[in-house]
Formats: structure tokens, sequence, C-alpha cells
């Protein structure tokens, strides 16, 4: 375990799933990943704005102030491809659907990037980013 990027999960009970069962759902929340990285690398602010919640938070920071550090990432990118590496994602239900989702961002060219931790919630038949971090 490594403090500040291993995740933590406190539930009052934990449900075990085969990982075969996950499936489809695991291919969905990683293309909506894929779309998120090619929104995020092409600075394409309005769609990049339909994934995250509007009481999104992240550091003390609320969606329009997080909004504009992904512009500022987008333009340090300057269109280059974002892939994601490492992907690992985490998953409870209990009272809302969560996904804990952790990655590397490394841009196209470079070696390494910057590990980042997202929390998506259900919102209806969607999912939204709730909270974002980047992990030190």
């Amino acid at each position: 375990m490594q403090i500040r990027t291993t995740p933590v999960l406190i539930a009052q009970q934990i449900s075990w799933v085969p990982p075969r069962s996950l499936a489809n759902e695991k291919q969905s929340i990683e293309k909506m990943l894929d779309v998120w990285s090619r929104a995020k690398s092409a600075g394409d602010a309005a769609a990049l704005a339909a994934f995250y919640a509007p009481d999104f938070s992240a550091d003390g920071r609320d969606l329009a102030a997080h909004q504009a550090l992904l512009r500022a990432d987008a333009a340090r990118l300057r269109s280059r491809a974002l892939a994601l590496k490492d992907v690992s994602i985490l998953g409870w239900s209990e009272g809302t659907d969560v996904r804990v989702v952790t990655f590397a961002e490394v841009a196209a060219g470079a070696r390494t990037g910057k590990q980042t931790r997202q929390y998506w919630e259900r919102r209806g038949a969607a999912w939204k980013i709730v909270y974002e971090t980047e992990l030190r």
C-alpha cells in the first residue's frame, strides 16, 4: 500500500463479485474514459463539461475553477493524444453507485505522466465525475 495512491473503502459489508460478471460495465467505463481523455487532449471544454456533475468539487475548487485547470492542462498538451495507463476501477453501491477510477495520464511522446483519481457517480442513466484529484 502506498499513502495517497491506494484507495481505501470503508463499508458495513463487501460483496465480492467475479470479474467476468462486470465485463460489460468495465468496458462501458473504459469507453467513457476514452471519450473523456480525447476531449481533454483536444481541449474541448464543452465535451469535458458534460462529464462533470454540477455539484463537482475538488481540493477546494468548484466546477468552474476546475474547468479552468482542465483548459490549462489541454493547452499544455497542445493537442497531443493522451493515453490512460494502469487504469484501476473500484466500485460500490451503498445508496448510490460510485466508481473510483485511478489512472496515469501520459501524453504522446512522454514516458510518464500524472496520476489521477476520479470519483464517478451514477446520476440517473448517466455517470458524472463528482470529484477529481491528482495523486502525488
